[in-house]
């Protein structure tokens, strides 16, 4: 496929982006917009997410926000109407949103630990569900589902957000072996340390980078690559896959 072409691959595709106004998902937006598709940038920050769906036209994109708690099943249901009064029917879904305490399990308390599932779990599954009536309308879709290193890997003093990202690689693989008979894709991305809001929580960035074997963080674009490669042609053959982007960091027992 040329150059010219492969600019254009997502063409024909209505793309949902959740939690797309910042960091990993706002670069996923982007770059799913820059290929072709028409992107919604759905998020509660409804003004950065306006910020970016503007920044993204100015490029000669095509890009709307739209705001969305995807806590809160008569958002997600809003969303989808929204959604289709501008572009149509949805193909492409990015569930990003979530939320991460950082908190010692002695410490979570029962709202905390509610919280955390009724966004990152129910909240995924919802937006998963709700969209998929576009795509089986459709007869073609595909979902990626952003998990994360702490999916595969405990991580101390984030036990509800462990839990979450590691339930959602299960919800995303039986997604995919029921869906797959209705050509409708399921991928997971497990991404690690990213340079986003998150990192600003590090106590201690030299010990932090060395825990990582390529020594430095990685960058949103680089994980939007990742997404753009399952969202694509180029994936086609690919489904209930888990696909780490975290500089090694999963793949090691001890640090050096």
């Amino acid at each position: 496929m040329g150059s010219a072409n492969s600019v254009q691959e997502l063409s024909g595709n209505v793309a949902v982006v959740t939690g797309a106004a910042q960091g990993i998902g706002e670069a996923i937006a982007r770059r799913f917009a820059a290929h072709g598709a028409r992107v919604i940038i759905a998020d509660k920050q409804l003004d950065k997410a306006e910020r970016v769906a503007q920044e993204i036209r100015a490029a000669g994109h095509e890009a709307q926000p739209a705001y969305v708690d995807i806590a809160e099943p008569e958002n997600v249901r809003a969303l989808r109407a929204r959604v289709r009064d501008i572009y149509g029917p949805v193909s492409l879904l990015v569930n990003n949103a979530a939320v991460i305490p950082f908190q010692d399990f002695l410490s979570v308390s029962w709202d905390d630990w509610e919280r955390t599932l009724r966004t990152n779990v129910s909240g995924t599954f919802y937006c998963s569900r709700v969209f998929l009536n576009d795509m089986l309308e459709l007869g073609r879709g595909n979902i990626i589902i952003m998990s994360s290193v702490n999916g595969l890997r405990a991580q101390t003093g984030l036990s509800a957000y462990n839990v979450t990202k590691a339930a959602l690689i299960m919800l995303a693989q039986t997604m995919a072996l029921e869906l797959a008979g209705r050509n409708i894709r399921v991928n997971v991305i497990a991404p690690g340390d990213i340079l986003t809001q998150v990192v600003e929580n590090v106590e201690d960035e030299v010990k932090a980078l060395a825990n990582i074997p390529l020594h430095r963080w990685g960058r949103p674009e680089e994980v939007a690559e990742t997404a753009l490669f399952l969202a694509s042609a180029r994936s086609a053959y690919t489904t209930g896959s888990v696909i780490a982007c975290d500089g090694g960091l999963g793949a090691q027992l001890y640090p050096s």
